[in-house]
Formats: C-alpha cells, structure tokens, sequence
C-alpha cells in the first residue's frame, strides 16, 4: 500500500501473490520483484510504468542466496546488487536496467560483499564492507577516502555511517564495541572533527565487561570456520588467550541458518562469561557472507556436517585448553536450538547438557506447518533442507 501519512488514507499498489520480496525506487514505486522458482531458482522480474513484469535475471539455485539486485540509484536507469555467478563470492555489480548488462564495482574472494555506504541523493554507492572476523570499509569514491581513514582511528570498534545530512557536510557514525555499548558520533567533514553523543545503552556504560577475540579454525574437509570466543574477565590468559586452565564452554549456535556471528557486544556471550564461561559462536557452513560455496557445502547438511562444524569447534577448544572436555553445553534459538536437539541425541558423548530455544524438533512437521509468509521460500527450503513431499 501506498499511505497518505496526513489522511491515512491507503492507496493499493500491487496485490502480492507470488513475488517473494520487491525493490522500490526513492518514490517507493515498485521496480525490481523476485520469485523463487520450483528448484530453488531465483528471478528477477523488471516492473516499468504502463507495462507488464519482464524477466530481467534468471539466477540458478546454487547463485540464487548470494545474487540479488537491491537498490536503484536516483536516475532510476541502474540497479546495485550482488552477483555470484562465474564467481565464489558475492561481487558489487552495476546493472543497467534497460539493457540489462552489468558490471563489477568490487569483490573479495574470501566474503562477500557486506554493507554500503550510499550518497545521500544520488543513491550510488561510495563504498563497501567487507566482513571475514571484522568488518573493513574501502572507499569506491575518493573523495571519501580520506573520511573513512579518519573514522577508522576514532575508537577500536567497527563503525557504520548511519545518517548523512542532504548537503553532506555531517554524518552520523555508530560503533559497534565487543565489551560496551554503540557508540554515536557526530562527524564533520569540512573539518574532519568527530564528537562524542551518547551511547545506546548507558546503563552498560563503565562496567568490566568481556572482550570477545575472533579466531579462525579448521573445520575437518578444510573449509575455514570463523568463530568468536569470550572469556570470564577475571580469567588469567597467555599471549595467545588461551586460559590457565580449561574452564566448562557454552557453544552458542546462531540461528537461520543463513545468517552470521559477528564481532561486537553480545548480551549472551556477556552473562555467560560474567558467571564463569567461555563462550563460543561458531560460523558454520550455511552461515552467510562467506560465499556460495561455503552456503551451499550445507545442502540437505542439517544434522551432517552442519554438525560436524559444532563438534569440530568443540574439539578445537579442548586441544587449544580453553574448554573442559566434560563441561561443555550446547545452546541456541531456532536453527540454534535444533542444533541443540541433534547435539544431544546424535552427539551426546560431546554435551553435558544443552538449552533449546524454540528449536523445530522434527522437519517434516516444520516444513508441513510453516506460516504464509514462509511460502514463496519454499522451494529454498525443500532444496537446501531437503524435500519432504518425496521418500
């Protein structure tokens, strides 16, 4: 719906039946529309006025989560998205909308593409993030680059830019800290000065809190799984962080799957290291913004060598001494809590004990009651999961 937000009044502006997801233009018009087909192919459809949908991208199953189109400049001739095809990654693309050619604006071939940074009128992006442990800005703009260089030495966190004003002269900067609250600056361009404002949350303000260190291990076929580890504060450690002693470990399981840890405060791996934990995330294959075929090495894995992921983190624990053989849980919330229930029953030599957190017990009653929203994902679902319809 388009509203009148002084009348209330709702204007229809398409009855949605198939379309997983759109794009709209700066006028909230709808351009760009994705289905997702039977085999888990995606395709793009191009809306113009007075015409019906086009097929402007046909995207196979393996592409289809890490290609999209997601943005249209001010012109309202280019579209900005992602593209994995004839690639690993997901590379910054360029596609012209009357011809449909694209071209690559930057790629990296450890992680896809992240963030961008967007001019606040043109819609054309300035530059881009990168995330393997953290997250990096590089600058397509040069006449950026210098202010992305300031930013990086104002605090040791990962920054965003938030809000631009329309002329450009002040930005605002958010930074992200693994052991406080985000931090908001109002940054000057003219002068390249940043003053503090205020944090988010100030009641975390001035506390002892635990520092979270990324680290990067083996998983058992060789893929790299990029995890993070938090330790109690008071906990003795040697150079390399490893503790004194081997402490009892919550392996903390995000869930999706397809999503990813980061660096940064965690409330969870916080309480947990403040009572005496180590705590460890783990990006296991099918988290994404490690590549297609880091996501796709977890089709039809639930279970497989998603699993095997968990334990291989475990294992690394143990050898490094951070984690108590005989006191280690397993916990998390949705596809984290599943994993939970597989540790325990498939696993349960690894676990002393394990926290489900509305974590589907059987797949076939997921996947035979999922809500309507749920439905154009489907055929996602019956690929990368598994199809549930057939023996």
């Amino acid at each position: 719906y388009r509203v009148n937000i002084l009348t209330g009044d709702r204007v229809l502006a398409r009855q949605n039946d198939e379309y997983a997801g759109f794009v709209t233009d700066d006028g909230f018009v709808i351009r760009l529309g994705y289905i997702y087909g039977p085999t888990g192919d995606l395709t793009v459809h191009l809306f113009e006025e007075g015409r019906e949908p086009r097929v402007l991208l046909r995207v196979g199953p393996e592409d289809a989560m890490t290609t999209q189109l997601f943005a249209v400049d001010a012109s309202g001739r280019v579209a900005y998205g992602y593209d994995s095809r004839g690639r690993n990654t997901g590379a910054l693309v360029a596609m012209d909308l009357s011809t449909g050619a694209s071209r690559v604006l930057a790629e990296d071939p450890r992680v896809d593409i992240g963030d961008l940074l967007v001019h606040p009128t043109e819609k054309t992006p300035q530059a881009y993030a990168t995330e393997w442990t953290r997250v990096e800005w590089h600058a397509l703009d040069p006449s950026i680059a210098g202010d992305l260089d300031v930013l990086r030495q104002v605090v040791d966190g990962d920054f965003q830019v938030v809000s631009r004003t329309m002329d450009d002269d002040s930005w605002i900067v958010a930074y992200t800290m693994d052991n406080g609250p985000v931090r908001y600056y109002r940054y000057e361009r003219a002068t390249r000065a940043c003053q503090f404002l205020f944090t988010g949350r100030p009641a975390l303000e001035g506390l002892a809190l635990a520092r979270m260190r990324p680290v990067v291990i083996p998983a058992r076929d060789g893929l790299d799984l990029v995890c993070y580890v938090s330790l109690p504060l008071d906990c003795p450690v040697d150079s390399a962080g490893r503790p004194a002693a081997p402490l009892p470990l919550v392996l903390w399981v995000h869930g999706g799957p397809w999503y990813r840890d980061s660096w940064g405060y965690d409330p969870i791996h916080q309480w947990l290291a403040n009572r005496g934990f180590a705590v460890m995330s783990i990006n296991f294959r099918g988290s994404t913004g490690f590549g297609k075929a880091f996501l796709n090495a977890s089709n039809r894995e639930w279970a497989g060598r998603m699993h095997d992921d968990l334990l291989d983190a475990v294992e690394w624990a143990v050898r490094e001494g951070i984690a108590d053989p005989k006191r280690v849980a397993i916990s998390g919330g949705s596809y984290g809590g599943y994993a939970t229930l597989v540790g325990l029953t498939f696993t349960p030599e690894a676990f002393a004990c394990g926290v489900d957190i509305v974590g589907p017990s059987s797949l076939v009653t997921l996947m035979e009651n999922v809500p309507d929203y749920w439905i154009p994902m489907m055929p996602v679902l019956r690929d990368r999961v598994g199809d549930h319809t057939t023996e």
